[in-house]
């Protein structure tokens, strides 16, 4: 079992790409977490509601049943409301408390549209071309210290970028276009 992180301006193209797979997804009660929900339900995912600023707790909880059910996991490490592109310590620690390893998934997309929110969120253009790059899997240690959390949580999101710049090359599109 894994748990994947993606960016949250990607959760367009990550519902899209991992429909189906039996997974559970953290989403924030917030109300545009509503309407994320419900698509991702409608994809085939769990969803498990809460988030860093509201309903954490219940979120963890949610999220560890799922995993004892079998399910894997995905999470935006940097939601629900940023700052943008900066990994919050939770993914790690979540993964450290269930022995999984995170699994790194970028994207780039050769045309999209951005929503002018917090997280500059990616709708792709129809007939726009999209690349996924799932990144090596960052294993966390059995006990860490905060100062081991915070570096893993620079290497996540090193990783995200990294994968970024593979998706791009794939699709012959500049980094910079997409973030």
């Amino acid at each position: 079992m894994a748990l994947y992180a993606a960016w949250h301006e990607a959760v367009v193209m990550s519902v899209y790409t991992h429909r189906d797979r039996g997974l559970t997804a953290m989403v924030s009660r917030h109300s545009d977490g509503e309407f994320v929900a419900r698509v991702a339900v409608g994809m085939g995912f769990g969803t498990a509601r809460g988030s860093t600023t509201r309903g954490g707790v219940g979120a963890m909880r949610g999220m560890l049943d799922a995993a004892r059910a079998g399910r894997g996991l995905a999470v935006t490490p940097d939601g629900p409301k940023g700052p943008r592109r900066v990994v919050q310590p939770g993914v790690v620690q979540l993964a450290g408390a269930l022995g999984w390893p995170i699994i790194p998934v970028s994207y780039a997309v050769d045309r999209a549209w951005r929503v002018n929110s917090w997280d500059r969120l990616v709708v792709p253009k129809p007939l726009s071309r999209v690349s996924m790059h799932h990144g090596e899997p960052i294993r966390i240690p059995d006990q860490t210290s905060d100062e081991q959390v915070e570096a893993l949580c620079r290497s996540l999101a090193d990783s995200l970028d990294d994968g970024e710049a593979a998706a791009a090359k794939v699709l012959g599109v500049p980094t910079a276009g997409f973030v």
